[in-house]
């Protein structure tokens, strides 16, 4: 499958499957960063990304995700997780979050602001629909 910005889907490392929303994603940025974060993403199980606190329901419970910041300053973060033992893979790229919101989620979860109901709801909605 090829990205729209003529990038295509990255061939990894590890066993990483990634969301059908990622590739969209990536459709949507301008080649360099496409570029960028293909090849981020074809290094995950040869580089592991800081540890983002990030627990959805539907998820087994120790379920970790990651952030990974591509080499390119201008393109957006990866979130990816583990994958549970009964499922395919060892990682899966859930979503990329852009660095000003990265930034944003990386203080609410320093102030412990993750644990509101509401903000619990809006990442289930922004990050968990990837799942």
């Amino acid at each position: 499958m090829a990205s729209g910005a003529g990038v295509p889907a990255p061939e990894t490392a590890a066993d990483v499957l990634v969301a059908r929303t990622v590739i969209a994603q990536m459709d949507e940025l301008a080649r360099p960063q496409a570029a960028a974060v293909a090849r981020a993403i074809k290094a995950i199980g040869l580089v592991r990304g800081e540890p983002i606190s990030i627990h959805l329901p539907d998820l087994p419970p120790g379920t970790k995700h990651y952030a990974l910041t591509p080499d390119d300053d201008q393109a957006p973060i990866i979130i990816y997780r583990s994958i549970p033992h009964w499922e395919s893979g060892e990682w899966r790229v859930t979503t990329l979050m852009n660095r000003d919101d990265y930034r944003e989620y990386r203080e609410a979860e320093r102030r412990g602001l993750l644990d509101d109901p509401v903000v619990q709801a809006v990442i289930k909605n922004g990050i968990g629909e990837s799942r």
